[in-house]
C-alpha cells in the first residue's frame, strides 16, 4: 500500500502538484492537485485511490476529474478537507465518497453540485465548513 502511494506521490510530483505530509512524523498528506499539468481527470482516478487512504487534504480546484472519477478514487477515511470548487463535480461524485468519517471542510463553489445533495452534507460527521455559490 505504501510503495503505491509513494509511486502515486511521485507521478503527480512530476506534473507540478507536491504532496507533503501535514506535519513531521505524520503518514497523512496534503494533495495540492489544482496546480497539475495537465490538470487531474477522470483518467488520474486510480493514482488519487492510491493515495486516498492517507489524504488529509485533497484539492481537486479547477480539475478535469468527473463524478465517474471521483466515484472511482475509493474511500479516504483520514480526508479532513476538500475542494472540488470550480469543477464537473456534482450529486453523484460526492454521493460516491460515502461517509468521510472526518471530513470537517468542503467547497463545493462553482461544482455541479445540487440541493439533492444536502443529506449527503448532513451525513459527514464532522462537518463544520461548507462553502458554496
Amino acid at each position: 500500500l505504501r510503495a503505491r502511494a509513494d509511486s502515486a506521490a511521485r507521478a503527480l510530483a512530476s506534473r507540478g502538484a507536491l504532496v507533503q505530509p501535514v506535519a513531521m512524523e505524520s503518514v497523512l498528506v496534503d494533495v495540492p492537485a489544482r496546480r497539475a499539468e495537465p490538470p487531474i481527470g477522470d483518467d488520474d482516478a486510480a493514482m488519487l485511490a492510491d493515495l486516498a487512504h492517507v489524504v488529509a487534504n485533497l484539492n481537486l480546484s479547477k480539475s478535469g476529474l468527473t463524478d465517474a472519477g471521483l466515484a472511482k478514487v475509493g474511500p479516504m477515511t483520514n480526508l479532513e478537507r476538500l475542494r472540488v470548487d470550480q469543477t464537473a463535480i456534482g450529486d453523484l461524485g460526492l454521493a460516491a465518497l460515502g461517509t468521510l468519517p472526518r471530513l470537517e471542510s468542503i467547497n463545493l463553489v462553482g461544482s455541479k453540485v445540487t440541493p439533492a445533495s444536502i443529506a449527503w452534507l448532513r451525513g459527514q460527521p464532522a462537518l463544520r465548513r461548507v462553502y458554496v455559490w
